[in-house]
């Protein structure tokens, strides 16, 4: 283990979901109402750290950055490095109607303030990276698997006329692509008379709809581990983001994808993903762009999964996506950032 003593504080504001890791433990703090949990995280970072005697690095997934870090963290004993999962900006122009201009200028400032005590990022891909304009140094490293990693799995045959499909889906943000997914069930089912599509959404809830007489659509509430995994046993295919175009991004690494992998569920996917190479079997990378994925691809990918066994896909996947080999990059990072001229931490 990379790091025998790591644990993670988890700041939340709807209802706790249990984490694991073999690799770090988990703290978890309640913030509530959200607002409360976007202003206040790094007052409450700063006094939870300080009282740690042995902190030698603190890592910060990154929302919207916080001007006050350069006050709070500019005399500390420790590295700090953020984490950064999406490019935050383009979420922000979605999500709200002031004008992307001024959302753009009072992002860049807090940013360009955070910036100045950081000792470095890590980036899940370069398109991120890049777009973080940081002049330190940057990790680029994806998200990886987490445990329970199952090594064996019976993959539910196709037989031409009922596909079940399930899709992970914290909240309904525009860039997770559901109504691409719902648009695309309806065609297919058009163009196949004998096909009945079921589609589970699980993640926040909501009602059972039937956009076409020969497709159900069920928006299902958070499932633990456990549950998720038990639920997506039966399923011929999961789906990840399939939006991000939406923001202006080609790249990412989603946490609902490595979810797939771990579980060796097949799954389609509408983004560039630096750890899963485009010939990979048990993956179908479709287009980034609006309009229905062709029922042409999946209905070739469902005969390639009928096929045979694909134990050695699925190894490949997981061991390029291991939490392994990711914490041993993040730990060389910031063993190459304590020799750094300045560094926070001596």
């Amino acid at each position: 283990m990379y790091f025998p003593s790591a644990y993670a504080v988890v700041f939340y504001s709807g209802p706790r979901r249990h984490l694991f890791s073999e690799v770090v433990g988990f703290r978890h703090v309640s913030l509530r109402p959200r607002q409360l949990l976007h202003l206040a995280w790094p007052v409450i970072l700063w006094s939870w750290v300080r009282n740690e005697q042995n902190q030698s690095a603190v890592i910060v997934r990154s929302a919207f950055p916080s001007p006050i870090s350069k006050i709070l963290f500019r005399s500390r004993k420790f590295l700090l490095v953020t984490e950064h999962h999406t490019v935050f900006l383009e979420e922000l122009k979605l999500l709200f109607r002031a004008s992307p201009r001024l959302l753009g200028a009072v992002h860049n400032i807090a940013r360009n303030a955070q910036d100045q005590i950081l000792d470095g990022k890590i980036c899940v891909t370069d398109e991120i990276a890049h777009h973080e304009k940081f002049s330190g140094k940057i990790l680029v490293s994806a998200n990886s698997t987490q445990a329970p990693i199952r090594e064996a799995r019976l993959q539910a045959y196709f037989s031409g006329e009922e596909l079940r499909i399930g899709m992970p889906s914290s909240r309904d943000f525009p860039w997770h692509g559901e109504d691409r997914l719902v648009a695309s069930t309806v065609e297919w089912a058009r163009e196949v008379p004998e096909l009945s599509i079921q589609v589970d959404i699980i993640g926040y809830g909501g009602s059972t709809e039937n956009p076409h007489p020969r497709v159900m659509i069920n928006r299902l509430s958070h499932l633990d581990t456990e549950d998720l995994v038990a639920h997506f046993n039966n399923v011929h295919f999961g789906v990840s983001s399939l939006g991000l175009f939406r923001k202006g991004m080609e790249e990412a690494s989603p946490l609902k994808s490595r979810f797939f992998a771990a579980q060796r569920i097949p799954f389609i996917y509408g983004y560039r993903d630096p750890d899963i190479d485009s010939d990979n079997c048990v993956t179908l990378r479709v287009s980034n762009r609006e309009g229905t994925i062709p029922w042409s691809e999946v209905k070739s990918f469902l005969a390639v999964l009928n096929e045979k066994d694909h134990d050695q896909a699925w190894s490949l996947l997981q061991k390029s996506m291991s939490i392994e080999r990711k914490a041993e990059r993040t730990h060389d990072f910031l063993e190459n950032l304590r020799q750094e001229p300045g560094s926070h931490f001596k």
